[in-house]
């Protein structure tokens, strides 16, 4: 369960979850007993106190299989009901195979092997155990909703193997609570919840779910509008511990994930993932990850999604990924490196595929990261207008396309760099998104990478009269509105991608040139914008070209043919 301190969201998660508990006082209408011994099944039913006057009748005795003996208590359920029935399960569960069970167990719907819960149910199983113990997993579901409302499935247990170990389609209103599935390597997915034909899932409550050994997702959600999760453990699981798919208004208490995706299955996943257009209004308060792939992974087009707390240790590759992604709030997170993780602790980028949103817009805060050599990457040209603040790292330092300690939002339109500042460090006013307009000092004599990077109101540059700065780093002015510099003859140094194509005059000052970036101004919309004082700086006669045969690959990224 959740604790009290937690966001507005949670709190009212809190209550839901709760509001739901009172189902396990309900009165069972039908109780469900295997009169035999373990998997010899001779399941009885009968009428419980819920029943009113018909209660302690017998329904049906000698039922060999349980499946056959639950879907009949479903059936028995009287069809006009407006109100959820308990049916109270008070034995152990074995599958067997397909073949055990009268065709009542093989569900037209599902066309699987499934015990099928039917509209305005309580499926209670108070602790007890479904043993999947078919021969062919693909073949069985043990539980299986489809296109059904108003269902509870409460306190019970799965082990063995199955496709699914529950399977929720297209359903509305219902709850998943006290469940534990303990599945072998031949199970594919432990919880899965998702639409049917185009019918997504809606009100949608799960709570207090433990899932180990599922070669998929421990729990995946795809096409669900509307959905509070308490707490998920998922321990030893191939891909995710909690997987949002395609899903929006989704409010996530804790998830607790234990060597998920580790290295052996390529480590890509995540004790929690985003997927394939989540959001808007997704709320998660924790992600716990120990030893898992990574701690939390975002990719494909998601947007608006809030992320209280992460925690993770040892991850085998980076503890936090960002892809195609924006608006993504994460307000906390204590990031720890050990001997399976890579370099990198944070990075955000777009997909190799090129991404369907850029990722922009985002903001990671109050961050502490140890055992990384790299804590944060933002890729270059890749992700634009994100924010860090107050991130600190032990043992590492930022990448060039990243920040550097902490960072605080800038709310004035102008920004004012002290008279005598010598350096304008690595990232230092990076996606300081209000400034309109700076001035540099004459004092400056290093601008650093990333050093203006996503202000993307800027567009005035100017460097005081006797400028001695000598260095432009790497994508300094990127991601700018900047449509025209000039910079100083002091200048001797020029970093990459210096500039963002909104930049269509640009003049070069220079008379003496020690280092050129690799296209450098290739993001240039017209590389003839550029104006020399030197036209030997042009024409690339006192200019070492070092590995590439023309001036074109270091000013613009074209060939001396299309400038000359």
């Amino acid at each position: 369960m959740l604790d009290s301190s937690g966001s507005v969201n949670v709190r009212k998660l809190q209550s839901a979850l709760d509001s739901f508990d009172i189902e396990n006082d309900f009165a069972p209408y039908i109780i469900a007993r295997n009169e035999g011994n373990g998997e010899a099944q001779s399941w009885t039913l009968t009428y419980g106190t819920g029943a009113g006057l018909i209660t302690g009748n017998t329904i049906a005795t000698e039922i060999t299989n349980g499946f056959d003996a639950i879907n009949k208590a479903m059936d028995t359920l009287p069809a006009d009901r407006t109100t959820k029935l308990r049916i109270s399960v008070e034995s152990d569960i074995y599958s067997g195979e397909p073949g055990s069970a009268s065709s009542s167990a093989i569900k037209d719907i599902t066309n699987l092997y499934s015990i099928e819960c039917e509209n305005y149910s309580i499926l209670d199983f108070n602790g007890n155990t479904i043993y999947a113990n078919c021969e062919n997993a693909q073949d069985i579901v043990p539980v299986s909703l489809t296109n059904r409302n108003h269902i509870s499935i409460r306190n019970l247990k799965i082990s063995g193997h199955a496709r699914y170990a529950i399977w929720c389609q297209g359903c509305d209103n219902v709850v998943f609570d006290n469940i534990t599935l303990d599945m072998d390597e031949k199970s594919a997915l432990g919880l899965r919840i998702a639409e049917k034909n185009n019918t997504w899932s809606r009100n949608v409550f799960v709570d207090n779910i433990t899932v180990t050994g599922c070669q998929d997702n421990a729990v995946e959600t795809m096409k669900v509008d509307g959905i509070l999760i308490g707490q998920i453990d998922a321990t030893d699981c191939n891909d995710c511990g909690l997987l949002l798919n395609t899903t929006t208004n989704a409010v996530v208490g804790t998830v607790n994930g234990t060597r998920c995706s580790p290295r052996n299955s390529n480590g890509v996943y995540a004790a929690l993932r985003t997927a394939n257009f989540v959001g808007p209004d997704v709320y998660i308060h924790n992600i716990n990850a120990e030893e898992c792939g990574r701690g939390y992974f975002s990719v494909s087009a998601n947007c608006g999604i809030n992320i209280d707390e992460i925690t993770s240790t040892n991850s085998y590759e980076q503890a936090i990924l960002v892809q195609d992604t924006q608006n993504l709030h994460i307000k906390k997170a204590t990031l720890t490196g050990g001997s399976h993780n890579s370099d990198t602790a944070v990075r955000f980028t777009n997909g190799s595929a090129g991404g369907s949103l850029p990722v922009m817009n985002n903001t990671l805060e109050n961050v502490t990261i140890t055992g990384y050599s790299t804590p944060i990457l933002e890729d270059s040209g890749k992700s634009d207008w994100n924010e860090f603040i107050n991130c600190t790292t032990e043992g590492g330092t930022f990448a060039e396309n990243s920040v550097t300690g902490a960072r605080e939002k800038h709310e004035e339109a102008t920004l004012e760099i002290p008279a005598g500042k010598t350096e304008i460090a690595d990232g230092e006013y990076m996606n300081y998104t209000n400034i309109t307009s700076v001035t540099i000092p004459a004092s400056v004599t290093t601008i650093g990478a990333n050093a203006f990077y996503g202000c993307g109101s800027l567009k005035t540059v100017t460097f005081a009269e006797g400028s001695a700065c000598e260095t432009i780093g790497d994508c300094a002015f990127g991601k700018t509105a900047v449509e025209s510099i000039s910079f100083p003859a002091s200048v001797r140094s020029f970093g990459s991608n210096i500039l963002s194509p909104s930049c269509a005059d640009v003049t070069i000052n220079s008379t003496e040139i020690t280092s050129m970036g690799t296209e450098a101004f290739f993001n240039l919309a017209d590389p003839s914008t550029i104006k020399f004082a030197d036209s030997a700086l042009h024409t690339g006669n006192t200019y070492d070209k070092g590995s590439y045969g023309s001036w074109g690959k270091y000013w613009y990224g074209h060939t001396r043919s299309t400038i000359e």
